[in-house]
């Protein structure tokens, strides 16, 4: 095993010994960087996955729970909202031990009161005000249950029973809501909690219950009583139907100006008034010519001569006489015959009628206004044909009242156009972007990944070079390692000879690796490279230069 680290030892000592300064910095900073991901990401894995154990809690509460996993060296975070967290696994273990050691004084209890509290000894007084808290905190986590609230307190008013009814006192409540962030309660949940509070306390009414939220605005004044509310949804029902009947038509008319002029060449807008009063229709009809049901014929006929009545006219002639008999003048006869004869017919018949009667509901049409603009149609034969077609698809009435209108103008598209730009501009903007963005990350990588090449070329390269400037200094073959020093470290170049098999043997250099190495050399060091040709130069005039 000594063996083995010592000789790393040798090689990686020997490997940067070969490194430039420059090189040796990027390799330290590099592992060092490396190094520190690897202990922070070591660190990340090593934390627990904490798990929310306790929520709402007050102040009081929030700081004896985690004293107590202080004290039972639990980890533990608590935050702003009396929130506390403990490692996932260990969640449920820390509620049954905080529960069982009743450290939650001062949050919210329910019937759970009468298991911890005895009744014996209890007054009637306690009794009342343990019931009463505990159905407060049974309201206010049936309440807290809602998605949008977190946080409920309930305060109920229990009056005491009164001897007579009239006298009796009505119960009521009042409700705070801690509301989720950007979380809003419609009317319907507003209304739905009220019930709720009704129908969880005998003989408390919807109307005797007050809810505001913590920053004492009023949601349950906000709603309508139930006259004005059902009012209210029936005038929104109405206008509800209305406004479909209006789009319904909307709809079928410019259906029918797209097919023939086109897309957004066309706008049309009704107006609907329907009539909602039910009306109850009754009509009754006779016919005289029906059954005859009785037919009574009276006649009167007189045969005689002609008499008449005759005397001096005056008062003399009508008063009675002496015996007080009035003193009528006698008929006289004529001689004329007399015909008299007289018929009357009475005919009574069956009387024949039909009563009807029809109930009419609400929601009948009365009137229909439609108002039809087109783009730019010049043509006045289309126009009319544009007009009596959308006319009889809306089924405007005349008679009834009904108004349309089409009319001809040209649509100004600038605003379009410009929005339409401007969001192809923002479309092209980000598409730029996210190109920009995928081609930086392929640069960042290709950068990344020539830099490691670079790197492992040069530090690859720069020992070759090395053993070559050396064995080049020394006058040693690169390949067979013979041969006699040419310069020395210590002193200036000065020309050395050589002997007579080792001279012959260094320009045929017939690696291609020592021939890379001697090129970049030249091209880092070309006046060293050159001064090392000069020697050779000279040596090769004077070989007995020493």
């Amino acid at each position: 095993m000594a063996g083995i680290a010592g000789n790393f030892m040798s090689q990686f000592t020997s490997f940067w010994a070969k490194l430039e300064r420059n090189q040796r910095l990027v390799l330290v900073g590099g592992g060092s960087l490396i190094a520190l991901m690897l202990v922070l990401f070591i660190v990340w894995a090593a934390q627990p996955d904490y798990a929310v154990a306790f929520t709402g809690l007050t102040e009081g509460d929030a700081g004896a729970v985690a004293q107590h996993l202080k004290e039972q060296s639990i980890d533990y975070q608590v935050q702003a909202d009396g929130t506390i967290l403990v490692p996932r696994s260990q969640v449920f273990d820390t509620r049954i031990d905080v529960a069982s050691k009743g450290l939650l004084q001062e949050s919210t209890v329910g019937y759970e009161l009468f298991d911890t509290t005895s009744a014996l000894g209890m007054t009637e007084f306690n009794q009342k005000v343990t019931y009463q808290r505990a159905l407060e905190g049974e309201l206010a986590r049936t309440i807290e249950a809602l998605d949008a609230v977190a946080l409920a307190r309930v305060h109920i008013t229990l009056p005491e029973d009164a001897l007579f009814k009239d006298q009796q006192k009505e119960p009521t409540a009042a409700i705070t809501l801690k509301l989720e962030p950007r979380q809003k309660l419609s009317d319907e949940q507003v209304s739905a909690i009220k019930g709720l509070a009704s129908s969880s306390v005998q003989g408390l009414k919807p109307k005797d219950v007050v809810i505001v939220d913590m920053a004492g605005n009023m949601l349950s004044g906000l709603l309508l009583d139930d006259v004005a509310k059902s009012s209210a949804d029936t005038n929104s029902d109405k206008m509800t139907a209305e406004r479909k009947y209006e789009e319904q038509i909307e709809t079928n008319v410019q259906a029918m100006l797209v097919r023939a002029l086109g897309p957004d060449r066309s706008v049309v807008r009704v107006k609907a008034r329907l009539g909602w009063d039910a009306v109850e229709i009754v009509e009754q009809n006779f016919f005289p010519d029906s059954v005859v049901r009785s037919e009574q014929v009276t006649t009167e006929s007189y045969t005689g001569t002609g008499e008449f009545v005759g005397g001096s006219p005056g008062a003399g002639s009508n008063l009675p006489s002496d015996q007080g008999i009035p003193s009528y003048q006698a008929m006289k006869d004529t001689g004329t015959n007399i015909d008299y004869a007289h018929t009357e017919t009475t005919t009574n018949y069956e009387m024949g009628s039909v009563e009807e009667k029809r109930k009419v509901a609400g929601g009948q049409l009365q009137q229909l206004s439609v108002s039809v603009v087109v783009d730019n149609v010049t043509d006045e034969d289309m126009l009319d044909s544009l007009k009596e077609v959308a006319a009889r698809a809306a089924g405007v009435n005349i008679e009834r009242g009904d108004q349309f209108t089409l009319q001809s103008i040209p649509f100004d598209r600038t605003f379009f156009q410009e929005e339409t730009a401007d969001f192809e501009n923002q479309q092209l903007g980000q598409t730029y972007r996210q190109v920009a963005q995928w081609f930086g990350v392929a640069v960042v990588l290709l950068s990344a990944l020539w830099f490691t090449q670079r790197l492992v070329r040069n530090l690859r390269l720069k020992a070759e070079e090395r053993d070559v400037w050396d064995n080049m200094r020394l006058g040693v073959d690169t390949e067979t390692g013979g041969g006699s020093g040419l310069l020395q470290a210590s002193v200036p170049m000065m020309p050395m000879a050589l002997p007579d098999d080792e001279e012959d043997r260094l320009p045929t250099q017939d690696s291609s690796r020592a021939r890379r190495a001697v090129q970049r050399i030249a091209e880092q060091r070309p006046m060293t490279v050159a001064e090392i040709i000069r020697q050779w130069m000279e040596q090769d005039k004077d070989p007995s230069a020493a």
